[in-house]
């Protein structure tokens, strides 16, 4: 890039940031004080966010009703969903906003440079000029509202973030999380809910909404992110003249207060609410939450990061591993979180009971004290540590752009007052790191930060069957009294704004407004299309597919096994075995010496069915994806090879532990996505691709699983040669295509690694009399 001639903007940093490849600058806008980053490279997928640091003062909801308010419209653009209408008319690659706990995002991405152009003027238009001011009803219908249909209706409460939060509200999962959270910081804004608690959002006035936005989104208060091959200079001197110059600096007050350390472990316990018909054994959770608070020290929060792995996510993972075996929940989870003031980290056990607390504190803080004592595993901590800089150098992070993940990383930083660019320089914190594997640096963060630290807290969620009942009367008695002392006056008022809230609803955007929205033309959009690389190739029966591009030392390996012959009733099988491969023993290895195998060799291994549209109806397969340095093919296509072949399904505790963990997992999925799965469900019963797809991730691989939890000790023998058999049908070299992502030079030297495969079974020969599904189910 160019040196950048800015007459609004002061330059406080400019630095070319090797990991990323990119030139970046920290600026201030000089009229306004606007924090703005420019992460400059080649990447075509350019990425604008705005961000502001709301800190939320109660439980009302504020920044989540602000972040869906804002996109209803705005001073150039008042179309009252520009939202959906982008979403028809443009090319972007991602088009959200996000509320956190401290800050409220809204970010946009697109490859096109018109395009990227209109995107953020709508979206600075939204957030600096939004229609809020002109119409209440936006208010009403993203926040909160009473509706009263007629004088002899009952008055409730609607609004979309207040129902959204109703449902977030009686997720176990969240309630926990935002618990655990706010048991740390009950003093800081971390201690209230950003999202917003459903008791507390209907009293939420009008006022203080406007006056929110007034207060906190204000360039003085903004946190601007430019991402990708663009003019800078014409981006910055267009948002100064179109934007910001139209602001004088103010000071604002939007500091995030840190919570002193607790003298001494803090408890609190919190009821989530269970249907009458549901069984409320082994329904409570448990988490053990720890304040970690240098993330000042990047090392430091990186080995963390590495030790929360190493504990609780890794096969075998050690304090997941001591709950297990205490018989302490039947799912474990949590982790180290950096994106607060002050970092966490928290084990939460799932599925558990109340009365197991004491037990779960003491099998947490003696596995503390004994990884202290014995040390930490030097080859764990190297795969982990491996692990994490794969995914580092990689930068692969699926549908989301890589733009935006280097905003919150930046913002994890700068949002605190810190260096936005602290984050860009992985690469040396990983060599040092390294360094400290042979040291007792890790034992010596555990012993300070989590053995030796007051700053603690205990949260247990427990079922009560009652408290949404209780809640809902009360709530009904609430509103009763409420019409109750309204005059006659006051109700027909009511009743108006009802239906004058729902005139506003059901009134189209009219064909003017929706015109004020910009758009593409033809000559806006390329006519080429980005060239496809499928080469056909084999090696022996084996076939391949190399596809020739650039990928800087990392070949990406996908074994699709076609199963057009496979009976409907294995198909629940293909799921258990897309979750439990990689994490089984084999012959060769144990599976955490299986786990760090892959840590050290690869950047992933996994197994998972896939089911495919094609013409006349649909493919299923079961693949294997890796990504994997060049030098380490040949390793990986061993362990792919030793995994399939060789993986022990009769390790019964193994396998029992798996398959309970898969258990509560889908179950916590089916609370928190209940929409999906009955999405899903539903159309199983008119269309294949679904119904295969609800048969290996859907409700009725949930029933096949929670039937093999109930009666896994009757059917373990069964079930174990039953896997057998499915993997032996399904991983034969006659129905196996490999595909290659490497350039051409490249994936001929490794060419010959993919032989191996020719040692598959051609056919299948070998016939299982079912049984196990049907027995189960009888």
């Amino acid at each position: 890039m160019e040196e950048l001639k800015l007459k609004s903007y002061k330059i406080i940093e400019k630095k070319y940031m090797e990991d990323i490849d990119s030139e970046c600058y920290v600026l201030k806008h000089i009229k306004t004080d606007a924090n703005v980053l420019l992460i400059s490279n080649k990447d075509e997928n350019k990425v604008f966010s705005i961000s502001f640091r709301t800190p939320p003062t109660d439980s009302t909801g504020l920044p989540h009703i602000l972040e869906h308010s804002v996109l209803c419209g705005s001073r150039k653009f008042p179309v009252k969903d520009p939202f959906v209408e982008l979403m028809k008319s443009s090319l972007n690659t991602f088009l959200n906003a996000f509320t956190a706990p401290d800050k409220t995002m809204y970010p946009v991405a697109s490859c096109n440079d018109k395009d990227f152009a209109n995107l953020m003027d709508v979206y600075l238009d939204a957030t600096l000029f939004p229609n809020i001011y002109k119409y209440e009803q936006i208010f009403k219908q993203e926040g909160w509202h009473y509706e009263l249909e007629d004088k002899d209706s009952d008055i409730f409460v609607n609004g979309v973030v207040y129902n959204e939060m109703k449902g977030a509200y009686s997720d176990p999962n969240q309630i926990m999380f935002r618990e655990a959270m706010a048991s740390l910081y009950p003093n800081t804004c971390y201690g209230v809910s950003s999202g917003g608690n459903p008791d507390d959002i209907p009293t939420l006035t009008y006022e203080d909404f406007l006056n929110f936005h007034k207060k906190y989104y204000h360039p003085s208060n903004s946190y601007i992110v430019l991402y990708g091959d663009m003019n800078m200079e014409e981006r910055l001197n267009w948002m100064d003249e179109a934007y910001l110059s139209h602001f004088e600096k103010i000071n604002i007050d939007s500091s995030i207060e840190e919570e002193k350390p607790f003298e001494e472990m803090k408890f609190s316990r919190i009821s989530y609410p269970i249907s009458q018909e549901e069984d409320s054994k082994d329904k409570a959770m448990l988490s053990y939450n720890i304040s970690i608070k240098d993330m000042s020290d990047p090392v430091f929060c990186i080995s963390n990061s590495i030790l929360s792995y190493v504990l609780l996510d890794a096969p075998g993972a050690i304090l997941k591993q001591e709950l297990i075996n205490a018989g302490i929940g039947k799912a474990i989870m949590g982790g180290y979180q950096d994106s607060l003031k002050q970092p966490m980290f928290s084990v939460i056990s799932a599925f558990c009971e109340e009365s197991q607390k004491e037990e779960f504190i003491k099998v947490v803080e003696n596995t503390f004290k004994k990884i202290v004592e014995e040390g930490i595993d030097k080859k764990t901590l190297l795969s982990t540590i491996n692990y994490f800089e794969f995914m580092n150098r990689e930068s692969d992070y699926g549908r989301m752009p890589k733009g935006l993940i280097y905003t919150m990383n930046a913002l994890g930083t700068w949002l605190y007052d810190l260096n936005p660019l602290v984050n860009f320089e992985m690469s040396t914190y990983f060599e040092k790191i390294k360094e400290l594997v042979n040291t007792k640096y890790f034992e010596e963060i555990i012993e300070r930060n989590y053995i030796n630290n007051s700053h603690k807290s205990v949260v247990c969620i427990y079922p009560d069957k009652n408290v949404q009942i209780e809640k809902d009367a009360a709530l009904k008695n609430k509103l009763r009294d409420l019409k109750n002392s309204l005059n006659k006056e006051e109700v027909e008022k009511l009743v108006n704004d009802t239906k004058e809230l729902k005139v506003y609803q059901m009134t189209p955007s009219s064909l003017e407004d929706l015109r004020s929205l910009p758009t593409l033309t033809r000559e806006d959009i390329k006519k080429e299309i980005n060239p496809f690389s499928n080469i056909k190739d084999s090696i022996g029966d084996v076939k391949l597919l190399n596809h020739d591009f650039f990928t800087n030392g990392i070949a990406y390996l996908k074994l699709v096994f076609k199963l057009e012959k496979l009976e409907e009733k294995y198909i629940p099988y293909l799921g258990l075995l897309g979750s439990i491969l990689t994490k089984l023993s084999t012959d060769k290895y144990t599976y955490k010496e299986l786990s760090n195998e892959i840590n050290i060799k690869t950047g992933n291994l996994f197994f998972t069915p896939v089911v495919m549209s094609k013409k006349n109806g649909c493919l299923l397969t079961m693949q294997c994806n890796s990504k994997t340095l060049f030098e380490n093919v040949n390793d990986t296509c061993d362990l792919i090879l030793e995994i399939i072949n060789n993986s022990k399904y009769d390790d019964y505790q193994r396998l029992k532990e798996l398959i309970f963990e898969q258990s509560s997992l889908l179950q916590n999925s089916i609370v928190s996505a209940g929409h999906s799965f009955a999405s899903t469900r539903a159309l199983s019963y008119i269309n294949e691709y679904y119904k295969i797809l609800d048969g290996y991730s859907g409700i009725d691989y949930f029933k096949f699983i929670s039937d093999i939890a109930k009666n896994f000790d009757s059917f373990k023998e069964e079930l174990a040669e039953t896997l057998k058999f499915v993997a032996k049908n399904v991983f034969r070299k006659d129905n196996l295509l490999i595909s290659v992502t490497a350039d051409k030079e490249n994936y001929n030297k490794i060419k010959e690694s993919f032989n191996k495969f020719n040692s598959l079974r051609k056919e299948c020969e070998l016939k299982f009399d079912y049984k196990f599904k049907e027995n189960i189910l009888n």
